[in-house]
């Protein structure tokens, strides 16, 4: 989360709010804070890498925060949770990127994202429209955390990589399908499964829009 935050600062613009290790109550406080600071014009990215449970009694997937308890689900947040907060946040653009197993729970039933130009009127529209889309590091299965004692995961060292490489506005659906692609050889070379996904948030309030990335000038 620092490599990631540093680069969305430097090279994007963003301004940045890093929690490490938060608890329930401080990454949902956090998410509350943003609906009555975010206006319109504003965009906003969440990125999770952590802790996540799928109940398969109740087919819900879960966020596991620095004080759940692993097999009591009193201090789990339900990721439809999630998004249902996210609906009411005033921000037309609203990217969620999270790394961590079953991850997948944040997509099911959503839509997969319309291909991106980089022209400059192509940009505009995609901004204008309501946009509430995820990207994750996986679907319904574990994922892979960090390998050979690796500073970051397979998914995060790809996605910060083509964050600090692209020169260009890179919308999330453009940056998902370089990630997909990048994490999907390195897993298979050493051995295992990994997919990333990504797709509008369901019941989110999306229209259609798209998250674009663009560089500083």
């Amino acid at each position: 989360v620092r490599d990631l935050a540093q680069i969305l600062s430097s090279r994007y613009g963003f301004s940045t709010t890093v929690v490490e290790n938060p608890t329930r109550r401080q990454i949902l406080q956090n998410i509350s804070v943003l609906r009555s600071a975010l206006g319109s014009k504003d965009n906003l990215l969440i990125y999770y890498a952590g802790h996540g449970h799928l109940d398969l009694d109740t087919d819900t997937g879960f966020w596991q925060a620095a004080d759940a308890d692993p097999v009591d689900d009193l201090d789990w947040i339900p990721t439809e949770r999630i998004t249902r907060t996210l609906r009411a946040i005033k921000s037309n653009n609203i990217l969620v990127i999270a790394d961590s197993c079953f991850s997948g729970t944040l997509l099911r039933g959503g839509s997969v994202g319309t291909k991106f130009s980089a022209e400059s009127g192509v940009i505009q529209r995609l901004i204008e429209e309501k946009t509430r889309v995820a990207f994750t590091s996986g679907g319904l299965a574990p994922v892979a955390d960090n390998l050979l004692g690796g500073r970051n995961s397979v998914f995060a060292k790809e996605l910060i990589a083509i964050l600090q490489q692209s020169t260009k506005p890179l919308s999330a659906t453009d940056l998902f399908s370089q990630v997909r692609s990048r994490v999907t050889s390195v897993s298979n070379a050493l051995g295992f499964e990994q997919s990333p996904q990504f797709s509008n948030l369901t019941r989110s309030g999306h229209e259609g829009g798209d998250f674009v990335f663009v560089q500083n000038r």
